[in-house]
Order: structure tokens, then C-alpha cells, then sequence
């Protein structure tokens, strides 16, 4: 939709066509005059005839939409471009959730006067008002949620609050309605096509195109077919869209049919659940069909939806005639005559044929429903380009690109927009919808000083959310300078983002490039520390009067479990206290952890300030997830047929734990094509992250184990991520005798990476290279790729106690000795020591960087000196005096 608002000249102009994060807006209903005296919707940007008698409502709408502080707002005569049949069409299939989408709608009664002469009554003109005999005012006056009617002369008259009875007198509609206590869903077909018997169009198409919103359903438009072929094909989509209501009725009846019955055997629980998990996707459908806003290149789309849907139509009778037969059964008492499972089994609505029966039904309405999901999130892929466009914008916005090299390289910041960008790419379309668009999170934008902390177990997706959350933020504010932003990720497995320190630096680096040419208070910083790093208060203080330069300024923290709970989280959560005590109106500040007692003891928020990861929301990310992967993953395309099956049995298990979901794709890829093959392999899912990790190590062949066993050491222990390149040369150094670099076990890329540790890891690739150069991904090599853990719970299962083969237990101490004799041997390698080190010579011993920087903060964390290390350091130090 087009919205209007003001430009820096005060003229009137339109907004770009927004399709996601439409700003908060006004909303005008009025009766149309004749067009010539209407303001159209080209008369925005040719300039405005004020003589026109329309002009007085544009005007009016804006003044009174700045009057309840909205800077934006909407009337139909000049926001829509009539002349384009494409977009007339997607206007009025999107117009009843347009109105029902707005702050306020505000209603222009021109033939009621709140002042009247001649001894006419107000309310009696009220009554008779045109408005309320126009078939396109009936979704006006119920969509939104605030009306607010005003007379000939601009004032108010009342709202639907005040003016329920009379509106209810005057229509006909139920006031519970009108309240939207009420869903439509609630009130008969009959009902609500009653209340348009005596309104009337201009087009006789159009009383039928009006009832869309109140029916929920979405059809083309087609002029000239006439009234009685518009409402035939509106009475289609109904019956389509009723289906659904039914289908989730059903199910949800016969779920508690089941489960009122007493000591439930397998075969029971078993059809239960499959009734349960059909009623979230029916559900699933329906919510995304009731909230999206369709655009008008998508009837294609619509008509796919409701061919998938209406393949179900039978299948859903059938399961509401079964259940009509088992409330018939349950009447005559069968029940009470048999207390028994083994009694009951006899009866019909027990007998295993009957619950197979049910199950095939189910399975199949679940497959038709899938795919109709599946069609859904496909067409999402065409918004995947605009938010990686987007992720860009943000990157460019908080990167300090115009700040000084010299500033840059003293202040050390940490990259965070590397996380941000790796979190983000992992992100499916519509992921954490359900917290960007919910009360808390817009409370938390809107609320001066707000605070939200985001607990979660491992893995439940809490920094994929906090990457929605930064964009979406990002999104809301973009175009004002005045709002800054600033994000930072702890990282369990980088060094340079585990601090308080860290932490400071990045989030003063991102908001100081926001400031345009402002840079005083970094360069003031710089001129006192030129030659030291400033302590933590003086960063505390430095933040604080950046933050002070912006109106508002949002940082959102990520991961704060990541950094070390005894030597540096302590710290950091000090400071995090420090700033939400300055009492700053502007400043938001969302944190995200896994929920341990230090976290919540010192964060301590209040009922309000944390938000619970559902299990019904994570659940519906979960599912739209895995969906997305079946379809887009093209070594899980032999499983075509079972997308609902796999989907069902992987959200179920999850346990809301994204982590562990992703890890269960590789065993479908493995297991045989065939629809026992794959039951199997469902019903033998690990139980959680740890049994999971543990299978993997254990199917991890004898011959690489080693390698295996060297690979995950480095990812866990190096002082910084490794590119693909330093990390295949790490492997490559043999520490037993003769020890040293052999280059024919240089292994060639990541997929020998990942065919040695399948599922532990994962690589990306850093938007800038170490020079600060832009990294172009089309022509990235091994150079330009970071290998990771995969995730935080890898490592952590890796260094505990419950760790089953001893072979992979990586302890700290043991691993530090092994980086530090793995760089001291790279750095004593005789083609790499003599001659002098030139860039080729680099390019031909990529870890020599790493471990000429590194070596030695590996060798300081070793608990107890070792002879060979110590040996190899005498030979090093010999070595480069001889060379002095």
C-alpha cells in the first residue's frame, strides 16, 4: 500500500509501495463525490488542486492524523491508481485488512451536521446518513478498531465505542462485533451477507468484492461479469475458506473425544497426536491466509492455495461424519459398560481398523495442508533478496568506513556485523514474526528506557531472533538520523568477543558512524589513549555521551552466556547495570542468554521485561523451517511425498530446539528411500542435543578420528575463527616424530571438512577481509572462508563430563599445548624460516600469519610446560637470533 505523508517542503506526496513494516497510519471513510472534484491519485504528484471540493478531506485527515501523533495516513480516492487494473484488483483483495490494520479510522459524514438548522435532529441524520448505505462503508465500520465518526463541520460526533447501541440499531450487526470481542469466523455465512442486503455499488460487481474481507477470502476481479456470477464465485471461496474453520472444528473434537477416554493404549495416543499436529496446521494456514496481504502478482498463488485445500474437502467430511458416529457411540454409553482398554478396543471408535482409517484420512488432509504451506513460504523466497539488501544497508550503516584508519586500527572494535550477517543467513522468511510483531517487542521500541531480556535454552534459535530483531529495528528506523542502532554478539569461540571491553568498543564504534561527521568524542578518546587501551569505566562514560547525542538508540546484545561466566561475564553485566541505571528516556537495550542464575540474578527484570520462548511459537518456526529445508534442499528431494510426516515428527521432538532439528537432516539424507526406511529413521530420532552429538561422533569412521579429533580442537581453542585455508594446514601438522608440516595431508576443501566432522561445523563468509576490503562472494576460495563450531552446546558437550568417547573429551589446558606446538612447528618449517617471507610465500603457508600473531597466547594458557614445547620454543628463539 501507498501511504501520504508530508515532504521537507510541506507539499503532500506518497510514500514508496510498502508491502512489509508499514508504519503506524490513519485511515479515511467517506462517501466519493463525483471524480472531477475528488483529489486522485494522480493529482498527488502533479501537485494538488486545493479549489477541488476533496481537498477539505485529504486536509482534514491530515490535520487530524498529526493531531493523535501519526505522521502518515491513507485515503482511497489518491492512493490507489484506479487506471492500473493490476493493482485495483490487489487494493481491494487487501482494503479490509488495510482498515483493520490502521491506528485510527476516521469517518466524514458530509450530509450529518452536529449543528443543524431548521429543526432537524443530529442524531436523526445519523441515522439516515448515506454512509451507512454504501456496501464499501460495512468493512470500513468493522475492520477497524478505533472509528471515530465526525460531522459536516470537522467535529466529532462520536466513536464505535460511545455510539455502539446506534450503530447496532442502524445496521444490524452484533455489538459484540462491533467491540471485536467477537471473530467473524463466529457469525453464520447468512448473518454476515445479511448485513450488505441494503447497501448498494456503483458497480454491481462490486456489493459482492466488498464482502471479501468479511468473508476472509481473496478472489481476482473480473468488471463486467455481473452481480449474480460475482457472488457465485465469492460463495466458492467461502466454502474453501470455511473448510479450513471445519477441518480444524473437527480435529479439535475429536482430540478431545480421545483424550476424555481413560487409560489410552499406543494406537490411541499415537492417532491423538496425529489429530493434534494437523490441528496446528490447519491453524498454521489459516492464520497466514487471514494475516498476509496478497500482492497483485500472486493469483497464481491464491488459486494453487485453494486447490491444495479443496483436494481436502472429502477427507474432512469424512473425519466429521466419523466423529458424528463416535459422539452417537459415546451417547449410548459404551464408556461406562466397558472401563477396561481391552473392553473398549472392541467398540468401533477403538478398533484398530477404525483408528487406521482415521490415520490415513489425517495424514492425507496434513499432506494437501503441507503443501499449500509449502506453496506459501516458496513465494516468501521472493522477499529473501530485499532483506539481504537490506542486511547490507544495516551493515554499511553501523561499519565506520568514514571514520579514520588510524581511530579504527587504535580502538580495536570487534566486528560484529560478521555475526550478524552469519545469524542472518540463517534466518527462513517469517522467522520470529510472531516477537517483531507481538506487544512486548513494540512496548520495548516505543517505552522510554525499556529493557527485555530473551532467555532460551541451546539452541532454540535465540540469535536468529536477535538478528530479526536488528533488522527489524533497523527497518522501523532507517531514515532517521536521529535514531541510532548498535548490536553486539558474544562468541564462545573468538576471543575478541567475549569482554566487557569488546562489547564497549563495538557498540561505540557502531553508533559513532551513525553520527555523520561527528566523531568528537572518539577522537577526544584517541588523544588521551593514543598509546594504551582506555579502561573500561572511561568506555562506560565515552558510550554514554555518544548515546545522549541521538534522540533514540536501540543496542541489543546477544549470546551474553558466551562470554566466561568467572573471569568476564561478571564485568559485563556490571555495565550492562550501569546503563540501564542512567535512566536514559531514549535508550533500549534487549538482551539474549540462556536463563542462568547469574544472568537473571543480576539482569533481574521484571514480569514484563522477559519474554518466554513459547513452545507454540517456536513450534510454528520450527515447522515453517524444517518446511522451507525439505523444499529448498535438493539431497532431501527424494522425500517428496512425506513432507508432512517429516515435518510432524521433527517439530514434535524438537522440543523447541532449532539446533537440534538441523542436525537430523543429514540422517534423512543417509537413510534408503522408502517409506519404512523412513518411519524408521523418525522413530529413532536421538533424544536431545547430546545424544545427538554423541551419534555423530560415534559414525564418524576409525581411519579419521584423528583428523576428526585435530579439527574440532582448533575451531574450540583458537584465539581467533580460522579460514578454511589455516585450518587445512593445521591438520596437516604432524606432531609426532618427524614432526612438522606434510603437505600431502592437506586436504582440498570444506566438503572434506565436513565429510570428517559432519554436523559440528559451519562456514561463512566475512562481508570485509582483514584489509578492510570488500569480500565478493561470487569468487570467494578458501582464503575467504571462516570455519566455525557450528554451534555453542558443540563445544560445551565437547569439554564436559558427559562426553561418552574419551577420544573426543577436549580439555583446555591439552588443547592450548597442542595449538601452540601446531604454530611453533609451522613457524620452524624450512621452506617458510629461510629466505625472506614475501606474499607468494604467504600464499603458500596460509597458518603462518595465525601462528606468528597466536602462538604465544596459546603457550600462556598451558597449566604445566611440557619438554617437546619447550624444546621447540628453544629452537625458535635460536632461530631468530641467529638471523639478527
Amino acid at each position: 500500500m501507498r501511504l501520504l505523508t508530508f515532504d521537507e517542503r510541506g507539499m503532500l506526496k506518497h510514500t514508496k509501495d510498502l508491502i512489509t513494516d508499514i508504519p503506524p497510519y490513519a485511515i479515511l471513510s467517506h462517501r466519493w463525490g463525483a471524480d472531477e472534484d475528488e483529489i486522485l491519485f494522480d493529482d498527488v504528484a502533479k501537485g494538488i488542486d486545493t479549489s477541488k471540493a476533496g481537498y477539505a478531506k485529504v486536509k482534514f485527515c491530515a490535520e487530524q492524523s498529526k493531531k493523535d501523533g501519526l505522521e502518515y495516513f491513507w485515503v482511497d480516492t489518491c492512493c490507489i491508481n484506479r487506471n492500473d487494473a493490476v493493482e485495483l484488483s490487489w487494493a481491494i483483495n487487501s482494503m479490509f485488512k488495510w482498515y483493520r490494520n490502521a491506528e485510527k479510522c476516521y469517518v466524514f459524514l458530509s450530509d450529518v451536521s452536529k449543528h443543524p438548522r431548521n429543526g432537524h435532529d443530529t442524531w436523526a441524520q445519523f441515522r439516515n446518513s448515506s454512509w451507512f448505505t454504501r456496501g464499501w462503508t460495512l468493512q470500513e465500520l468493522v475492520a477497524p478498531s478505533s472509528v471515530q465518526f465526525f460531522s459536516q463541520e470537522w467535529e466529532e460526533l462520536g466513536n464505535k465505542k460511545s455510539l455502539e447501541f446506534q450503530l447496532h440499531q442502524i445496521t444490524w450487526i452484533a455489538i459484540e462485533v462491533l467491540q471485536g470481542s467477537r471473530p467473524l469466523a463466529d457469525i453464520s455465512v447468512d448473518e454476515r451477507m445479511s448485513w450488505a442486503d441494503r447497501r448498494t455499488t456503483r458497480h454491481e460487481e462490486d456489493i459482492a468484492y466488498s464482502l471479501l474481507g468479511i468473508f476472509g477470502v481473496h478472489m481476482p476481479l473480473i468488471y463486467g461479469e455481473g452481480e449474480g456470477n460475482a457472488f457465485r464465485r465469492l460463495e466458492e471461496e467461502i466454502e474453501k475458506a470455511s473448510l479450513l474453520a471445519r477441518g480444524i472444528q473437527v480435529t479439535q473434537s475429536l482430540v478431545k473425544f480421545y483424550v476424555s477416554s481413560e487409560d489410552q493404549d499406543a494406537d490411541v495416543a499415537q492417532t491423538v497426536a496425529n489429530l493434534e499436529h494437523l490441528s496446528v496446521i490447519l491453524q498454521s494456514l489459516s492464520s497466514a491466509l487471514e494475516d498476509r496481504i496478497f500482492r497483485p502478482d500472486e493469483q497464481d498463488l491464491i488459486k494453487r492455495i485453494g486447490s491444495c485445500v479443496g483436494q481436502s474437502e472429502n477427507l474432512i467430511q469424512q473425519l466429521k461424519g466419523e466423529f458424528e458416529k463416535f459422539d452417537e457411540a459415546s451417547a449410548s454409553g459404551f464408556k461406562s459398560r466397558n472401563k477396561t482398554a481391552a473392553g473398549r478396543r472392541v467398540k468401533y471408535p477403538f478398533r484398530l481398523t477404525t483408528l487406521q482409517k482415521l490415520d490415513g484420512n489425517i495424514n492425507e488432509i496434513r499432506d494437501n495442508i503441507s503443501l499449500a504451506l509449502d506453496v506459501l513460504a516458496l513465494r516468501d523466497h521472493k522477499t529473501i533478496q530485499d532483506d539481504v539488501a537490506e542486511t547490507k544497508s544495516l551493515v554499511k550503516a553501523v561499519r565506520a568506513d568514514q571514520l579514520s584508519r588510524e581511530i579504527r586500527d587504535w580502538l580495536r572494535a570487534p566486528d560484529a556485523t560478521i555475526n550478524h550477517q552469519v545469524a542472518s543467513d540463517k534466518c527462513h522468511p517469517g522467522t520470529g514474526l510472531w516477537f517483531v510483531n507481538g506487544p512486548i517487542f513494540a512496548k520495548w521500541l516505543t517505552q522510554g528506557n525499556s529493557f527485555l531480556w530473551v532467555p532460551g535454552p541451546a539452541g532454540s534459535g535465540k540469535s536468529v531472533l536477535c538478528s530479526t530483531a536488528i533488522q527489524h529495528t533497523f527497518r522501523q528506523n532507517r531514515t532517521d538520523p536521529n535514531v541510532g542502532i548498535a548490536f553486539f554478539y558474544f562468541t564462545f569461540n573468538d576471543e575478541s568477543k567475549k569482554d566487557v571491553s569488546a562489547m564497549l568498543r563495538a557498540l561505540l564504534l557502531q553508533l559513532s558512524s551513525q553520527r555523520a561527521d561527528d566523531f568528537a568524542d572518539l577522537t577526544r578518546l584517541h588523544n588521551s589513549y593514543r598509546n594504551s587501551s582506555p579502561p573500561t569505566q572511561v568506555l562506560i562514560e565515552t558510550l554514554r555521551d555518544v548515546i545522549q547525542k541521538f534522540r533514540q538508540v536501540y543496542i541489543l546484545l546477544d549470546a551474553l552466556d558466551e562470554s566466561p561466566r568467572y573471569n568476564q561475564r561478571g564485568q559485563v553485566l556490571d555495565a550492562i547495570d550501569t546503563m540501564r541505571k542512567w535512566h536514559i528516556s531514549g535508550l533500549h537495550l534487549l538482551v539474549t542468554s540462556r536463563d542462568e542464575t547469574d544472568i537473571r540474578g543480576s539482569l533481574n527484570p521484571t514480569e514484563d521485561e522477559a519474554v518466554i520462548l513459547k513452545n507454540a511459537d517456536v513450534n510454528q518456526d520450527i515447522s515453517n523451517f524444517i518446511s522451507e529445508r525439505l523444499n529448498m534442499d535438493r539431497t532431501l528431494a527424494k522425500w517428496q511425498g512425506y513432507h508432512g510426516k517429516i515435518q510432524q515428527a521433527l517439530t514434535e521432538r524438537a522440543q523447541g530446539v532449532f539446533r537440534w532439528v538441523e542436525c537430523q537432516f543429514d540422517s534423512l539424507r543417509w537413510c534408503p528411500r522408502s517409506e519404512d526406511h523412513l518411519e524408521l529413521c523418525l522413530r529413532s530420532l536421538p533424544e536431545g542435543l547430546d545424544e545427538t552429538y554423541e551419534r555423530i561422533l560415534c559414525s564418524i569412521d576409525k581411519s579419521l578420528v584423528q583428523d576428526a579429533r585435530r579439527i574440532l580442537t582448533l575451531l574450540c581453542f583458537s584465539s581467533r575463527p580460522l579460514t578454511l585455508q589455516e585450518l587445512i594446514d593445521g591438520i596437516a601438522v604432524d606432531l609426532d616424530e618427524p614432526a612438522g608440516l606434510k603437505i600431502r595431508r592437506r586436504l582440498q576443501d570444506m566438503d572434506d571438512i565436513r565429510d570428517i566432522c559432519p554436523g559440528l561445523i559451519d562456514s561463512s563468509i566475512p562481508a570485509k577481509n582483514e584489509t578492510g576490503l570488500e569480500v565478493n562472494r561470487d569468487t570467494m576460495n578458501n582464503s575467504t572462508i571462516t570455519v566455525r563450531i557450528a554451534h555453542f552446546s558443540v563445544q560445551e558437550y565437547l569439554e564436559s563430563d558427559r562426553i561418552k568417547l574419551p577420544v573426543f573429551a577436549l580439555k583446555s589446558a591439552a588443547a592450548h599445548s597442542e595449538i601452540a606446538q601446531i604454530c611453533l612447528l609451522y613457524l620452524l618449517e624450512p621452506e617458510l624460516s629461510s629466505g625472506s617471507l614475501d606474499k607468494v610465500k604467504l600464499e603458500q603457508f596460509p597458518l603462518a600469519h595465525f601462528a606468528a600473531l597466536f602462538w604465544f597466547h596459546h603457550y600462556k594458557k598451558i597449566s604445566n610446560m611440557e619438554p617437546k614445547l619447550d624444546h621447540l620454543l628453544w629452537e625458535l628463539m635460536s632461530m631468530l637470533m641467529a638471523e639478527v
